[in-house]
């Protein structure tokens, strides 16, 4: 069954794909757009764990080679912590194997392929829970232990929390598009 609708806006997550390569994805049949998001987690899975082990690098580096006060100590190990949870999640929760496609063919399971997706959007919606607060919890404590004045811990703060806020937006609206792909690509049970 192949779907010909065409849709002309981008979704969160498909953002860089040009207009044309859109359209071409939006008139895929079910099996190969789940072959694709497939594609696309891994993608984000490995885009994450480049990231964080950037994190547990630079500020395990900080940790070993600098002095630093307690709340700077705290905020680095917060931040380690909280780039392995990450790891964690992203490669146990929301990893979704290769070999599922030829184990559990999307037009023959779509119970199996509508609960991955709702994991997905669940995982991202919540991405502010396990992602967002712990690890600029911890840029926040180092940033504290470095400032003396209400002044600069107040900037120091605005920065990252303004950047949580972002990120958090980001995944709770690529969830949302998730959620709309899966009822427009599978029916319900």
């Amino acid at each position: 069954m192949v779907c010909e609708v065409i849709v002309f806006r981008r979704r969160p997550g498909y953002r860089h794909r040009s207009a044309i390569e859109n359209i071409k994805y939006e008139t895929l049949n079910m099996t190969d757009q789940i072959a694709q998001f497939v594609k696309t987690v891994r993608g984000r899975n490995i885009r994450e764990t480049i990231a964080v082990l950037l994190l547990i690098g630079i500020f395990g580096a900080q940790l070993l080679l600098g002095d630093h006060s307690t709340l700077g100590v705290v905020g680095r190990v917060v931040a380690i912590t909280a780039a392995i949870v990450i790891g964690f999640v992203t490669w146990g929760f929301l990893h979704i194997p290769t070999s599922e496609l030829q184990q559990y063919p999307p037009d023959q399971n779509v119970g199996h392929w509508r609960r991955r997706l709702t994991t997905q959007a669940r995982g991202l919606q919540l991405a502010w829970l396990w992602y967002v607060l712990p690890l600029f919890a911890g840029i926040v404590l180092i940033y504290l232990g470095r400032t003396d004045s209400l002044a600069g811990t107040m900037a120091s703060i605005a920065v990252p929390l303004f950047l949580a806020a972002i990120i958090g937006w980001l995944n709770m609206s690529a969830g949302r598009s998730i959620e709309a792909d899966r009822d427009k690509w599978l029916p319900p049970e």
